[in-house]
């Protein structure tokens, strides 16, 4: 388990890899185009964790592995730091980075619980989230995906469930219409893309065939260019 002193530990050690990172330039890694958008990247996750969101462990203990985005841009020089906040990180989310995530809530994956509601109190949607934060993503139907990822909340763990709901049907539906959890997913705001790349070309993989289909339902497909992937 982790704790207060790991915490600030990681901290310190970020700081240094942000301020070692941000003196490359050039390459290519993955999601990232360069050693400038990987630093631009670093320095945000970072000021998201100090911020209290713990969902930044995650995606910071994939770029800080071995043969991943930090050695491709950082490489020998930062070699040393690297595998010191990996083995920290690795110890911090020992129990969510394992196979067993899905049966985990959203409130135990990001560590942050909403204040409990009273009887009558608070909308439908909001009760509904509220409720929905507590149940196991293993749980989860395509209504419970589309009501979520609509609302923006555990998009960094709901967009990959999302996701292989598509490859199986793109036009999986909840209980509004056929392809109501695409369009929720496709309305989500250019930032998450942008921090999500990966993500972002597995949903442009899924759809590129299809494009001139999607336009003619009016789908909106402004955020998804294969050409650009």
């Amino acid at each position: 388990m982790s704790t207060e002193k790991d915490n600030k530990k990681l901290i310190e050690l970020l700081d240094k890899a942000e301020h070692l990172a941000g003196q490359f330039s050039g390459g290519y890694s993955g999601q990232f185009l360069s050693a400038e958008e990987f630093h631009s990247k670093l320095v945000d996750s970072i000021t998201k964790l100090k911020n209290g969101d713990n969902s930044q462990l995650y995606k910071l203990s994939i770029w800080f592995l071995p043969t991943s985005c930090w050695d491709d841009f950082v490489g020998l020089d930062g070699q040393e730091l690297a595998n010191e906040i990996s083995d920290l990180l690795a110890k911090m989310t020992k129990d969510e980075t394992r196979n067993n995530w899905r049966q985990k809530s959203l409130e135990s994956l990001e560590k942050k619980t909403w204040p409990a509601l009273s009887s009558d109190e608070g909308s439908y949607l909001i009760k509904t989230c509220n409720s929905l934060r507590k149940k196991q993503l293993k749980d989860f139907s395509t209504e419970d995906l589309r009501i979520m990822i609509g609302q923006e909340i555990g998009l960094y763990f709901l967009i990959p469930l999302a996701i292989e709901t598509l490859t199986v049907n793109l036009f999986a539906e909840g209980d509004y219409y056929e392809g109501d959890l695409l369009k929720s997913v496709l309305d989500l705001d250019n930032k998450f893309w942008e921090d999500n790349k990966d993500c972002w070309r597995q949903l442009n993989e899924l759809i590129k065939n299809r494009r001139q289909e999607l336009k003619e339902l009016r789908f909106d497909l402004t955020k998804f260019d294969y050409s650009k992937s």
